[in-house]
Formats: C-alpha cells, structure tokens, sequence
C-alpha cells in the first residue's frame, strides 16, 4: 500500500488507493525519476541500482535500489509542514518541482522562496543558455590525457569572460601524485565535486597553464530543461557521486545531468564500459543536443602559431627576453614589423611562464613592462593572423575497437583478435586527436594457433602513454602507465604475467620522428616466476613520427628484474599504422624479443573503429 499523504495535499489527488498504487509504480519506472536519481539497470539484469554513494541522497532506506520505496517515501515527507519537509525540499528541489507536476498538484510551495541559499545560487546561474565546453588533451596528468567536459552559463548581458562555469571532478584533496591519483580513481576513492568559477579563471587555467585547447558547443536546452539541470545539480553537487576514472567520470556525470532534461533520450546507455570525454561530445551532436563547436586556442598554441616562421635566433631571443637576460632595445637592428612580431611573441611567452609560476616577481614585472613599453613605441604593425582551427572532437575515429589479423611467431602462423572499450595508440588514424597521446581502457587480443592453442596475449584494464617532446620553449617530461597483462619472455618461457608499470623520461623532435628514452618500473605477478612477484627496471628508446597519411614507431626496449626472479628480457621492432578511412586501418609488425633466445614474429592487422 502507498504511504498515506500528509493532509497538506488535497484528498482530491487521488480516486483511490488502487489507482494510487499503479500511479506510483508507473512513476517510479519513469525515465524522468530514474535520471533524477541516477538508477541505472545492471549490465546482465533488469535489476535497476542508483549510482550514488552517499545514504542521504535517499529518504528511504531502500532508496538506492528500490525506486519506488525511495518515490513513496519522498512523496509521504516532501509536501508536509513541518521543518523536516522543508529541509528536504531545500535538498532535493528537482525531485519535489517534478513530483508536484506529476501528481497534478498546484504550487502550494515555492521551493526557491522558502530555501535561501538554493535561491541565491540558483539565481547566480539561471541563465538563457548553458554551453558544454571540451578541453583538449593535457599530456602532463595522466588523469586529463583525453580531454575534459565542464559547462559554461551565458545570458546577454553578461561579458563573456565572467560568465560561470561548473565542472565536475574528483575531490582530491591533498593528492598530487599522478600515479596515486590514478590508482584511488580507478576504485573510486574520492568523491566527486562541481565546482564553480568564472570562465577567465577556467581559461587560464585550461588554456594558459595547461595548454589545453577549448571547444564550446551550445546546448539546445529550453528554460525549462535549464532549470531541471540546475535544481538536479544542486542535490548532486556535493560528493553524491564517488569519482571513476575509467567511468563515472567528469564528462559522464556531466552527460547525466544533461540526461536528467531529456530522460527519453537515455544518453548514458551507449557508456557502460567507460566513459571517454570526446565520445560524450560526438553523442550530444548526434542526438542533435549540441550545435557546431566554437574554437578557443590555447596560449601554447597560439604561441607556437606566432612564431611558426621563426629562425632558430629569433626563439631564442624570445626565451631571453622573457627570462630577463636580452632587453627589449638590444632588438634596435632588427626590421620594426620583425622586431614587432618578436616582441609580441615575448610578451606571450612570459604570460604563460607567468601563469605556470616560473617568473619571480622582480623579473616577470620587468620583463612584462619593458616588452609593452617597447611594443608601443613601434609603427601600427598588423596584428598576428589568427590561429586556424585543427580538427574538431567529433572528427576523431571511434572509441571502441575490434581488430582481426594474422600473426606468425617464430613460424607458427595463427589467427589474432582484439578488443577494446577505447582505444587510441600511436599509431591509429590521427585526425582530432593530439599527437602524442595514446590510451587504451579495457582492451584486450586472444591469439588463435594452427595447433589449435588459444591465448591470452595481453589484457589492458588501463594504458596510457604521453609521448609530447620538449622544445626550447617548454620542457616536460614523457611517461607512460599500464595496469593488466602481458606475455613476456621470462628465461625460456613466455607466461602471462601480471603488471603494473609506470617509466618515465626525456624526447626530443628529430628529422625522423620524435626520440624518446625512458626508465621504469614494472611490478609483476605470475606464477613462472621464482617469488610470485617480481620488481622489473626497464630501458626504453621509440622514434615514432604520426601524420595523417600514416604512422610508425621503432622501438628497442632491455629489461632486468631487480627483485624476485633472475632474468633479463630484450625486444625491439616496427610497428605501422595505415589509415583506410576515419574508422579503418591496417597495423603492420615486425618485431624480435626473448630472454635466453630471441624470437621473430610477424603480423598484419585490419582495425575497425566505431
């Protein structure tokens, strides 16, 4: 039987307890309430289970998997008098305004007016339109290798830049560490935050400091789908959620409150894997929620754009005059529209060093005012022709991969199939994406032999590589991370063997290519060795070169277990990579490794992306 309504609700809402009991059942499954509460059905059942952490999310006991306990429960309480329906009308404001327009109640309470605080934040943000922006690749952070989803609130008469943003995140507290970051968001170790800022604070953040290019797409979202957005936001914002890295992510909570003004749509269904940023793009232009993207440039970017003609003396007068050690006078026998050209590149180079806090005071200050006190006693110069965009998010391949190949390991010849939640190497088709990042979630290849041997060859859970080379102007490091499975050749034999590893290093551009070298550490696990476990260091060396006509990368790699067994590995190879179409390639191999004795094995691969 429905619990019985408070007296506050007029008798004439419902004909009968029947009718009652089939309404709340009805409502309880509808796509609506489900979003609200972010019910979803699990992968191999019809079992419906809310995503939410937090016990106070319900007002029901059995809120979190039954839905109509929690709709029961919350009709019974929302619409009281009392104190306690009030505080709970404050902290679920979507769930009451939507269960009043379902029961055909009037608006006997107008929750913005008696909830202060929800109103004064509510007001902050309600707004003609909402954006979803993407921000590009940031290959220093492992966390931010492929992309990030925040939204942006605009109305006409407020400047741009002062807009608010909200972004969603993990609530990491003190956690700086990448590799620690990682590990706690793969199990969901912190909860998950929007927090608010204007969008000049977001840009420098993304843009200058990072480096990350901006996409804004406008949502086509009416007042009413604006106001669902944000009165579902509030209930969520404070760590509701926990925070995945593989799925339940920014960009995925962030589809989930777009998914809470269109329920019918289901937009989380195609991501029951995970949840890759660009993918959440290329859905909402799908289902026609998002218009055409507009492009921001990064500072880096339009850094690099400016001096893309410069000889190698004039980047390194850039660097000395933002570093303090060349004044901006001892330019005076360069051409003026040169020396303009220069001098605005300089300018825009000790911004970002300013930005990433690698200026002191006394020099950014000097720096900065000699750059624009000398820029201004210079001719009118035309400014510098704007950055043309790259190719957008939604013009990268697919995320998830199927791969069918042919294999011949030291003359055993056998079939090779592969599979992945995402994937994107080094050496996949490039349009869209940024050189020098690949990751693959939950991949994995199973080989097939003539004799009739089927196995496991590798099992990725999660495998990230940034492989972006330093220049005069920026030095970073190169790094790569990898949890799951591999063969590797341990004395006379190639077991399974389970890893975690994380290497580290330096890359250069070169004619042929980007050269990396790399040290690392992998922990493994596996039977064939002698303790169970082992500790393996490891030496790296790539020249890998992408284009969109085409990729390749030689690789040479030495590794020594250091710690639970006794033995020491080699390989070293080529691998290709043939773009056919946006979502078709041929990967061709060749490649020798062993411990006590060295193997060849050869194969060639068709990919299909989708």
């Amino acid at each position: 039987m429905a619990a019985a309504l408070p007296m506050s609700i007029s008798a004439a809402v419902l004909d009968s307890q029947d009718s009652d009991g089939e309404q709340m059942s009805r409502l309880s499954q509808s796509p609506a309430w489900l979003a609200l509460l972010g019910y979803q059905s699990g992968s191999f059942s019809n079992a419906v289970h809310s995503q939410a952490d937090r016990p106070d999310f319900f007002v029901s006991p059995e809120g979190v998997r039954d839905p109509l306990a929690e709709l029961l429960a919350e009709r019974a309480t929302l619409f009281g008098d009392d104190d306690q329906a009030v505080l709970l009308r404050c902290r679920f404001p979507a769930r009451f305004i939507w269960l009043q327009q379902q029961l055909g109640l009037l608006p006997q309470v107008q929750v913005l007016k008696e909830c202060t605080a929800l109103r004064d934040w509510y007001e902050s943000l309600a707004m003609q339109s909402i954006s979803i922006a993407f921000a590009s690749s940031y290959l220093e952070n492992p966390s931010s290798t492929f992309g990030h989803t925040f939204l942006r609130f605009q109305t006409a008469n407020t400047p741009t830049l002062l807009t608010p943003t909200i972004n969603y995140a993990a609530d990491s507290g003190q956690v700086t560490d990448p590799l620690s970051f990682i590990i706690k968001g793969l199990v969901g170790g912190f909860p998950g935050v929007a927090d608010r800022m204007p969008l000049f604070r977001r840009l420098r953040i993304y843009g200058d400091n990072e480096g990350r290019d901006i996409w804004e797409y406008p949502l086509a979202l009416d007042a009413d789908q604006i106001r669902m957005l944000l009165l579902s936001l509030w209930e969520q914002r404070n760590g509701a959620y926990n925070y995945y890295f593989l799925d339940e992510n920014c960009s995925y909570r962030t589809l989930a409150l777009i998914g809470v003004t269109v329920p019918q749509q289901d937009l989380l269904r195609p991501f029951w894997l995970d949840v890759v940023p660009v993918e959440t793009i290329k859905l909402l232009r799908q289902r026609g929620l998002a218009a055409s993207g507009q492009y921001r440039a990064s500072s880096i970017r339009t850094l690099y754009w400016h001096m893309r003609d410069f000889s190698d003396r004039e980047q390194q007068q850039v660097v000395q005059l933002a570093r303090g050690n060349l004044a901006p006078q001892d330019l005076a026998s360069t051409p003026e529209a040169r020396r303009a050209l220069i001098l605005v590149a300089a300018a825009e180079y000790t911004a970002i060093l300013i930005n990433r806090g690698q200026l002191d005071l006394d020099t950014r200050d000097r720096v900065m005012h000699g750059l624009i006190v000398e820029r201004l006693r210079l001719s009118q110069v035309p400014p510098p022709d704007p950055v043309p965009p790259p190719q957008p998010p939604e013009a990268t391949h697919g995320g998830h991969f199927l791969s069918a190949g042919w294999v011949d390991h030291q003359g055993i010849q056998g079939a090779e199939l592969g599979i992945a939640g995402f994937q994107h190497t080094l050496i996949d088709p490039l349009p869209g994406y940024q050189a020098g990042a690949a990751i693959t979630v939950l991949g994995a290849r199973v080989r097939f032999e003539q004799a009739g041997n089927r196995e496991l060859e590798s099992l990725d859970l999660l495998k990230v590589e940034s492989n972006t080379p330093s220049n005069r102007l920026f030095q970073q490091p190169v790094w790569s991370l990898a949890f799951g499975a591999q063969r590797k050749y341990v004395k006379d034999s190639r077991p399974l063997v389970g890893t975690l590893s994380y290497a580290t290093g330096y890359a250069v551009d070169t004619a042929p290519g980007v050269l990396s070298l790399r040290l690392g550490a992998n922990f493994d696990t596996a039977a064939a060795l002698r303790a169970g476990v082992g500790l393996e260091g490891a030496l790296r060396v790539d020249l890998s070169r992408q284009t969109t006509m085409g990729s390749y990368r030689f690789y040479f790699e030495e590794a020594r277990y250091l710690l639970g067994e006794d033995s020491r590995r080699h390989e070293y190879g080529l691998q290709l990579g043939i773009p056919l179409q946006r979502e078709l390639s041929l990967e061709f191999d060749l490649g020798r490794a062993g411990a006590k004795f060295t193997q060849t094995q050869v194969g060639v691969h068709l990919r299909k992306f989708f």
